[in-house]
């Protein structure tokens, strides 16, 4: 087993000095005192070999001697100005208690070792005592503008909780709670180190005054510009209690002007507060945010004239992407005619005039969807706010599948036209949920509908391809027969 050092727990200065002491002590620790008496007929007789314990008494943390202290134990010696001597007379190990006012008792062993007749030894010690930490705490609590606080105004617990009383141990953190009436309830944490003497701490405080009477905080919800009808309205404060209930298409509620904390200190107190909304649709949906309301109290308590009623509208908005992606080839429909008009004139043109079905207006297929799906996945199936994604996430024109609609075209001059192609052209548009948001910040309560697409194929202007025309010549014109003929023959067939 490892010897544990003498010198173990001491700081390096203690360590030093110990060294320096024990070796100006140890230093001709024995000598010889001569011859004492002369014995019978000649012989000479030493006198008893003299033991000395001889130690310095020093405080642990400064290393400056104890005036002084008091040796028991197996001996006993008085310390004055931080040293002692004892003579001991039998060699043996002496255990020793050392005590002294404001410290500790220590105790030290001391093995004083046999020397011979005639001789004597000193054995040094030194003493290092650990001061006491005894000292109490009593508290004043000291308020910049009031001064001195009574002391029915202010309590002293743990931070456990646990009441305390004056004097105050040091080495423990206390909270303070002040409930100065009039003011806002302040807590303090104070932390008192030990100490060895009793001390009188202040503990300086600036209380805020108690703001009087309430603040009216009112406004209408509005969806994408229309008034929106909520199924109930909540307002909570900041650590989640209840502070009043309402539904429809506005609310109003007066809360407490104590729940606004002070912000700035000045001739007038600038206070907020953050409320929580929490607001159910027809969907049974809840949506909850934040809002934060500022007031300004005069140097007596009172709101400034203004301040008492806050209106805060609360603005729903759905935010949809429409993307055009322009003409797709792929969706257009080709229809063929037959036509079989001859234009014999070599001066103008014939006008021919012909009756087609069309695709009229803002006439819009889907050809791919999952905003209906998300939407329901995120709890919306019905209500003004389902209606209102719908209603942007869809072409809003008034929609017609088809009309019959009268065309007129003209046949160039020596051309024979036999059939033409009418085209229904299409565009791919497509409307994707960007997200939903409460007056700029987005409603979590709705992600799982975000990014949801509607993809439509929006009927375009119709194209006419005229384009499969024949030359004929003068004389063939004459003999075809179709010179006059101004109606478009054979009708509608079907797409190719």
């Amino acid at each position: 087993m490892k010897k544990k050092s003498f010198f173990n727990g001491y700081n390096a200065k203690l360590a030093l000095a110990v060294v320096a002491l024990s070796g100006a002590l140890l230093t001709g620790c024995y000598k010889d005192d001569g011859l004492d008496v002369n014995g019978p007929a000649g012989e000479i007789t030493l006198p008893e070999p003299v033991y000395t314990i001889a130690g310095n008494v020093l405080d642990a943390e400064t290393l400056k001697p104890i005036a002084e202290a008091a040796v028991s134990g197996d001996a006993t010696a008085t310390v004055v100005n931080g040293g002692f001597s004892v003579d001991v007379k039998d060699p043996k190990s002496y255990n020793l208690t050392v005590k002294a006012a404001g410290y500790m008792d220590a105790t030290v062993a001391v093995d004083v070792k046999k020397v011979n007749a005639g001789q004597s030894a000193v054995y040094t010690t030194l003493v290092a005592m650990q001061p006491k930490y005894d000292g109490k705490y009593t508290l004043n609590v000291v308020d910049s503008e009031l001064g001195a606080l009574a002391a029915a105004d202010w309590k002293v617990t743990t931070l456990a909780g646990e009441a305390v009383s004056s004097p105050y141990e040091g080495g423990q953190t206390y909270l303070i709670t002040i409930t100065k009436e009039g003011y806002v309830v302040k807590y303090v944490t104070v932390e008192l180190p030990k100490t060895r003497t009793d001390v009188e701490k202040v503990i300086n405080v600036t209380l805020t005054k108690q703001v009087i009477g309430k603040v009216k905080i009112y406004g209408e919800l509005s969806l994408n510009g229309q008034l929106y009808n909520a199924k109930s309205i909540k307002l909570k404060n900041s650590k989640g209690n209840l502070l009043g209930v309402d539904e429809g298409y506005t609310y109003n509620f007066e809360v407490p002007a104590t729940e606004f904390e002070v912000v700035t200190r000045a001739v007038s107190e600038t206070k907020t507060a953050t409320f929580t909304f929490e607001i159910v649709d027809q969907n049974n949906v809840k949506m909850s945010f934040n809002k934060t309301f500022t007031i300004k109290v005069t140097p007596d308590g009172s709101i400034e004239e203004g301040d008492s009623e806050v209106e805060a509208p609360i603005e729903f908005k759905v935010n949809v992407e429409p993307d055009d992606l322009g003409v797709v080839n792929a969706w257009d429909d080709v229809y063929v005619m037959t036509v079989d008009i001859c234009n014999d004139s070599d001066r103008e043109p014939l006008p021919f005039t012909f009756e087609y079905r069309d695709y009229t207006g803002a006439e819009s297929v889907v050809a791919e969807s999952d905003y209906v799906n998300k939407l329901y996945e995120a709890g919306l199936k019905s209500g003004e706010l389902y209606e209102s994604i719908v209603d942007l996430m869809t072409i809003n024109e008034e929609k017609f599948t088809s009309t019959l609609k009268e065309g007129k075209q003209e046949v160039p001059v020596q051309k024979l036209l036999k059939t033409m192609k009418i085209v229904h052209k299409y565009a791919k548009v497509v409307y994707t949920l960007k997200d939903i948001t409460v007056d700029g910040a987005v409603v979590s309560e709705f992600e799982k509908a975000y990014g949801a697409k509607n993809t439509l194929k929006e009927a375009a202007k119709t194209d006419f391809d005229v384009t499969d025309l024949y030359d004929i010549s003068h004389s063939h014109g004459h003999g075809h027969g179709h010179g006059d003929n101004q109606n478009a023959g054979g009708g509608m067939v079907e797409a190719e």
